[in-house]
Parts: structure tokens; sequence; C-alpha cells
């Protein structure tokens, strides 16, 4: 059974929500806002999809930073992980973090190559958010053992 998504939403400082999959994906885009408190209402936005979400579904999350400068991106994806350490243990997650695609976030990915490839918390980063979403709806299909069509 198809659902329809929720209507994506305009927050503070811009950022949008946005629900793909089924509203199994959460989206979050970051416009170039470079201040911190930008970046603080990111995190914000964060914690308040994970407050949301149904504790039997696995998180499955992308935040799109490709917008923001390279400084603000690292200190958003520092904050980030502290969301993450915050989840309940059994709390299954695949974040996916879309940085933009000039050589400097290139190279940051590279370097930020942040594999939690664990049972519980996967995080990645990305250059676009096509391979992003990729790589959250294989791990929609691996951990709920679903058939995409």
């Amino acid at each position: 059974m198809t659902v329809l998504n929720r209507p994506a939403e305009i927050l503070s400082h811009r950022i949008r929500r946005a629900w793909l999959d089924d509203n199994r994906i959460a989206l979050i885009i970051a416009p170039g806002d470079t201040t911190r408190d930008g970046a603080d209402a990111i995190v914000d936005m964060t914690m308040q999809t994970v407050r949301e979400w149904p504790a039997e579904q696995p998180l499955l999350i992308m935040h799109d930073l490709s917008q923001l400068s390279d400084t603000t991106s690292l200190y958003t994806l520092r904050r980030m992980t502290d969301i993450y350490d915050t989840l309940p243990d059994n709390q299954i997650s695949y974040s996916a973090v879309v940085l933009g695609g000039g050589l400097v976030s290139t190279v940051i990915c590279k370097l930020l190559r942040r594999y939690r490839n664990d049972p519980i918390r996967n995080e990645r980063t990305f250059t676009n958010r096509e391979d992003a979403y990729a790589w959250l709806r294989q791990a929609r299909i691996s951990v709920q053992g679903e058939l995409l069509v």
C-alpha cells in the first residue's frame, strides 16, 4: 500500500524538511546560512525529527548541507554526531550527509569517511543527493526486508 508523503515544511533559518519513500526517509535541506545559529537550527530540526520518529522503525535521514560553507558543514557534522550518540542503544540509524561537490568538500568527504558500519549506527558522507538516497533506500531494504517497486 502506498502512503502519500507528508508535505514539506519550511522551518527556522529557511531549513526545509521533506519526506521520501512513504515517510520512511527524512530529508533535511539547509540553505546557504553560514552562521552557527543556522547550523544549530539544523541540529534542532534533526533532534525534533528523531523525537517524532516511530521507535519500531529504523531512523533513515538525509541531510543536504551542500549549500553550506565548508566551515559551517564541519561544525554541523560535529554537532550531528552528538545527536546520534544520544539515541537509544537499540535504535537502528542510517544517516547520509550530502556535502557540496567542490574540491574541498570532496576532500572533506574522503577524510570524514566516518563509516560507523555496525548493526546499529551507520553514517556516511556523500557529494550528491542521488547517491545518498540510493544508500538509504538500500538500507531500508536490508533492514526491513522490503521489496521496492
